[in-house]
């Protein structure tokens, strides 16, 4: 499938199915897709970010990621006001990044194509540039500052693996590129290469795989969660109700699993590490749900692979905090030099 028909799919589906919603005020399309060109393949490992606008999502159940035609869509639901200002949509990058593309798939109010031509017109700015970036920091820090070590491992997990992860987003921002999430650590360091700067890289990588850390180990962790991944996917139980049970689905293990086998298979398997690290803590959290026993067993899987990146204690993940805060004002620079490399942020 190539990626303008992965883009009819959604616009298909849209005006099939979300435009009677009620409250409906527009959708957009929003992620990785809207990097790519029209001819390019769009792989099986990559789904399709829809945005709808509601007036009030809470009316209608989450959809998460389902199957349509050939293409996997994700629906995400935002509410009318959160495009109250045009402020607030340049401070946000997963609000600005989208609406900067501006593939709009439905606009019955007329509001979105506006905003769109607004928000174009001041996305690369220096001060939103810096605002959006530094948002990242400032989000990093609060997650330190509120981590909880009495929650549940896999959420403990998630806690301080998507803060870490969050670390690349300032260079992704500053290079006014998608702050994608499975693939935050590729795009991260080619962006770096882009602008001549990838010897920052290895640095930021060890903010999430530690010190001495061996990638031959990935190919029997990923066996591991591929086994995991199966066994969830056969349960059902109050896990239905979880935020994320679509991506621990048969239909979303083309993302999931194979995903991170296409990455381990290139010259950069350490690419995989966050996904893998975000798919087990889901595995568990859907387990648990469903089968304690079950989740039981298959924990250790879960924290030898934790352990491989140097996370086998529980003081481990405020140690790691307290690296990656000092490790900051680095990645700030980073960011800067990034910024004002770009003839229309040189200032």
């Amino acid at each position: 499938m190539k990626r303008a028909q992965a883009v009819e799919a959604a616009r298909s589906w849209v005006r099939e199915e979300a435009y009677a919603l009620p409250g409906f005020c527009g959708a957009y399309l929003s992620g990785s897709i809207l990097e790519a060109a029209d001819g390019d393949i769009w792989p099986e490992s990559s789904d399709v970010d829809v945005v709808l606008v509601l007036r009030d999502p809470n009316e209608i159940p989450a959809f998460g990621k389902f199957r349509y035609g050939e293409a996997l869509l994700e629906i995400t639901l935002l509410e009318r006001s959160a495009f109250h200002s045009l402020e607030h949509v340049l401070r946000t990058h997963y609000l600005a990044f989208a609406l900067n593309a501006g593939v709009i798939l439905s606009d019955p109010e007329g509001w979105l194509v506006r905003l769109h031509r607004q928000t174009a017109s001041a996305y690369a700015r220096p001060e939103w540039v810096r605002a959006r970036y530094r948002g990242f920091l400032a989000g990093i820090r609060r997650s330190a500052e509120e981590f909880d070590a009495t929650v549940p491992y896999p959420a403990r997990v998630n806690s301080w693996l998507f803060p870490t992860g969050i670390s690349t987003f300032p260079i992704l921002a500053a290079a006014l590129c998608n702050c994608t999430v499975r693939r935050r650590y590729a795009r991260a360091r080619e962006a770096l290469q882009q602008y001549g700067l990838g010897d920052f890289y290895p640095a930021l990588l060890r903010q999430l795989v530690g010190d001495g850390f061996d990638p031959a180990c990935l190919p029997g962790h990923l066996d591991a969660l591929a086994e995991t991944f199966d066994l969830a996917c056969e349960t059902s139980g109050p896990s239905d109700a979880y935020r994320f049970r679509s991506d621990i689905r048969p239909q979303a293990r083309p993302i999931a699993i194979d995903g991170c086998r296409q990455m381990l298979s290139s010259e950069h398997p350490q690419d995989a590490i966050f996904w893998m690290g975000v798919t087990f803590a889901r595995c568990q959290t859907v387990l648990a749900l469903d089968d304690p026993a079950l989740s039981a067993r298959r924990l250790s899987a879960f924290r030898a692979f934790m352990a491989d990146i140097g996370i086998a204690q529980d003081g481990d993940f405020v140690r790691r905090f307290a690296q990656l805060e000092a490790f900051l004002p680095q990645i700030e620079r980073i960011a800067e030099r990034i910024m004002r490399t770009r003839p229309e942020c040189a200032v």
